[in-house]
């Protein structure tokens, strides 16, 4: 086992109640080889260990991306704005796409990654509405079809808001977007 999949059962209980709080069995646990990525930000608000410390490969960034630039003076976000965008993940995704912009450099398919960049910040924004939509949806049914009630809606019910929470404290401009639509 990881050890810092390790560390984080530990804070919350053990193995057993980790898999629970993630809705994954225990033996997924004990034969993840990385942390999962779609499980970082679950983990990370269960535990308070830092997405980071979870996945140095997706989390750990730079602070400064003057070393990237050529001339050094580009306009690039404070050592206290990056630590600002790093509490979310959505805003930080939007300026790496618009600092990658910036830089134009020569071996990187900028056009490309920033591409990307935008996209993973829109999928963000579409799972929240999803996720929106499968709550809405569920309570709907439940207050007016009280003859379909059954303790699999409260699960999901639950279980979508609990998602919801999460990604919205791993990126608060969420919360923001999906307090604007509805």
């Amino acid at each position: 086992m990881l050890e810092i999949v390790r560390k984080a059962a530990d804070r919350i209980g053990g193995v057993p109640r980790l898999a629970v709080r993630l809705g994954v069995t225990r033996q997924a646990i004990y034969q993840w080889r990385e942390v999962p990525a779609d499980r970082v930000v679950d983990i990370a608000v269960a535990t308070g260990i830092a997405r980071a410390d979870l996945r140095p490969d997706l989390f750990g960034v730079a602070d400064d991306l003057s070393a990237w630039c050529e001339d050094g003076d580009a306009d690039v976000a404070t050592p206290t704005d990056w630590s600002r965008l790093r509490s979310d993940d959505v805003l930080w995704l939007e300026a790496q796409a618009d600092a990658v912009a910036g830089l134009q450099p020569t071996e990187v398919d900028t056009d490309r990654l920033v591409q990307l960049l935008r996209s993973l910040a829109s999928d963000a924004r579409a799972d929240i509405e999803r996720r929106m939509t499968v709550v809405l949806v569920r309570l709907l049914k439940w207050q007016y079809r009280p003859d379909r009630r059954s303790l699999s809606t409260i699960a999901v019910i639950t279980a979508e808001r609990a998602r919801i929470l999460a990604r919205a404290a791993a990126s608060p401009s969420l919360r923001a977007h999906a307090e604007a639509s509805l």
